[in-house]
């Protein structure tokens, strides 16, 4: 995973931005006033992470930019300060959970104007789940780019169908944990779908999906994979997934909050690639 881009994170630490404050990676150029600028340590790593972070465009164009600042030595070093300083480990922890479709969605400790969120999401051998059962058909409030970090991720996107092609299913209205204990489905009515499209992305692999685009992802057998995912700005209140049967009333599952183990087990399964 090595190439020039990575070095620029450690390069722009030792030579403070321009007189404008211009900090550069590949595609992306963003602005901040000098008084800003932390210069030491932490602060000034998880600054420049958040700068660029910000600066990365919304739409397919965000693609190239992320690829490259997953190639910077940036991820790697908020990953391990995940797992080093206790203080950052309780922020993570308090915003991660165990998601339904069967992965752990790691909430990492990123601040950004623009309101993207970094998310890593992990399928670890002994938390994969039966696709069929949770790998459930959804779309998102947000758009969002990811990039696969270890493993493969199957995926199948689907469109509304006309006529009789394709599949019937219930809609249920989703609303994210966020800070509480539990999600929120609630019933919104019956829909029509029929594949569209479907592959493997392997590591390496970056992509960008709208957030209207109904689709599923999975890890095949007991194999382990992640993800690393900036959600962009939030555009809707709910998200739609799919479903065999209606809802007859809302329903508020409970979410299961990361153990220690399970968040050191994720992140350094990833920092092993690194």
């Amino acid at each position: 995973m090595r190439c020039r881009a990575q070095r620029w994170c450690r390069r722009n630490l030792r030579h403070p931005p321009s007189q404008e404050g211009t900090i550069t990676i590949p595609g992306v150029a963003v602005r901040r006033p000098l008084h800003c600028w932390p210069h030491t340590g932490a602060a000034a790593m998880s600054y420049q992470l958040e700068t660029a972070i910000d600066g990365i465009p919304s739409g397919v164009e965000s693609v190239g930019p992320f690829a490259a600042l997953i190639a910077s030595d940036a991820l790697p070093y908020l990953l391990r300060e995940c797992l080093r300083d206790p203080e950052t480990r309780a922020r993570v922890l308090s915003a991660s959970y165990a998601h339904p479709n069967g992965f752990l969605k790691i909430v990492l400790p990123v601040s950004t104007t623009t309101g993207y969120r970094l998310v890593l999401h992990a399928w670890m051998d002994n938390t994969n789940v039966d696709p069929a059962r949770n790998g459930h058909v959804h779309d998102h409030r947000w758009d969002f780019t990811s990039h696969v970090l270890i493993g493969e991720i199957h995926y199948e996107q689907y469109m509304v169908s006309d006529g009789n092609v394709g599949q019937e299913f219930a809609v249920a209205d989703y609303r994210s944990p966020g800070a509480t204990t539990a999600y929120r489905l609630s019933d919104a009515g019956q829909i029509r779908v029929r594949s569209e499209s479907a592959g493997v992305l392997a590591a390496g692999s970056t992509y960008w999906l709208h957030r209207d685009v109904l689709h599923r992802a999975w890890v095949a057998g007991h194999s382990s994979a992640a993800t690393l995912v900036i959600q962009h700005s939030v555009m809707k209140a709910g998200t739609r997934v799919l479903r065999a049967n209606r809802l007859e009333a809302v329903v508020e599952p409970t979410v299961r909050r990361l153990l220690n183990v399970e968040l050191e087990r994720a992140i350094s399964a990833v920092l092993a690639v690194y």
